[in-house]
This record gives structure tokens, sequence and C-alpha cells, in this order.
């Protein structure tokens, strides 16, 4: 589990959601995050996450989805993120997209829910294809499921409808997914030979 908590709240309240991930990081809280409005900088609470970063936490911010490449900047510098909510933005700017791919940032793309908040006009027009083929470190991921109303199953349906990806294309989703994460080695490996043997089944 992640803990996020919204930029629009104040560094007091951070610092009480850093507590808690402490508290139960045995317990399975592996993070935490800032989520909420891209329009409030990360800056105020750079003393929060570097505790964080400190005690062992990893770092997942939202950036690069309502606002752009400096959201991006502020999320990789200042919040030392691991891994960025969206980041769809990192298309608007070349330095920044070799950057993330070099840093192999893994960016958790949310189509359904781009579009539901009216980022993007359309499924189909959704810049996933533009930022797997970039060679990004891409996983396909669910977001607001109270607005979009998608579970992940239905969001890997909708890329192959939309995208025409095959059952190759689907997997390496599912297995940048798996590397992105946090989870211990073994559990990596038995999440890419659960893949493995979905590609092999008949079904």
């Amino acid at each position: 589990m992640i803990l996020d908590h919204s930029r629009r709240r104040p560094v007091e309240r951070a610092r009480a959601t850093l507590r808690l991930a402490l508290r139960y990081a045995a317990d399975g809280v592996v993070g935490i995050g800032m989520a909420g409005e891209e329009s409030h900088s990360l800056r105020p609470f750079a003393d929060v996450l570097r505790e964080a970063r400190d005690a062992g936490l990893h770092l997942v911010h939202h950036a690069g989805e309502m606002c752009g490449p400096d959201s991006i900047r502020e999320a990789l510098d200042v919040g030392m993120a691991e891994r960025l909510g969206h980041g769809i933005r990192v298309l608007d700017d070349p330095e920044l997209l070799a950057e993330v791919r070099d840093r192999a940032v893994p960016l958790e793309v949310c189509p359904s829910s781009n579009v539901a908040l009216g980022l993007v006009p359309s499924y189909g027009g959704h810049p996933l294809p533009r930022l797997t083929g970039a060679g990004l470190a891409v996983t396909l991921s669910t977001d607001i499921p109270s607005v979009a109303g998608v579970r992940l199953t239905d969001e890997y349906r909708r890329a192959r409808d939309a995208f025409g990806y095959d059952d190759e294309a689907l997997a390496a989703l599912a297995r940048a997914a798996a590397d992105a994460s946090f989870a211990p080695e073994e559990t990596k490996a038995r999440l890419h030979r659960e893949v493995d043997d979905w590609l092999a089944s008949p079904d």
C-alpha cells in the first residue's frame, strides 16, 4: 500500500501521513505519494519527502497529467519520485522524455481516467502508444474508479480494442507493471511466470 497525500492539504498533515506509513511499514505500507492538483507545488513538502526517503519508504507522485513537463521535473527533483502517476505530458518535452527514459522511471498510465476527466479527447486518441513507442517504462493502470468505472481487466480490454494490441503487447505492459512495483524480487519473478503461462495458454 502507498499512502497518498493531497497537495492542497497542509504540510503538517503530510507529516502525519508519513508517521502513519512508518507505523505500518511492517504490515505492507511501502511508500507515500503526493496526489491531487499538480499546480500546487511540492516544494513545501520537500522535508517530509526527504524524511520518507531516508526512512526507506518509496516515493510516487502524480505529475504530468493536468500540468506539463515542469510538474514532472518537480516530482523527480524535489519529490525524488521513483515512479510517476500519469506522466503523459512528458511527450511535450523531448529532453525530459529522454531523461525519464534513461532513468527508467515508470509511468502509471490511466487512459480511461484521462478521457473521463477530459484531458484526452478519446481512448483512441490517447498517447499510450506514443509513450511505449518512445521506449518509456509504461504500466497500464486505473484511477478514480468512481468516475471512470473501470477495472484493470477492462483497461487492458480497451487498450486491445483501441490500439490493436496483440497478446505480446499486453503481456509487455503486464511485465512492465511487475517490474515497476515495489514487490520483492520473488514476487516479481512469479508474476513474470504467470504472464508467460497466460501467453502460452490456448485460451
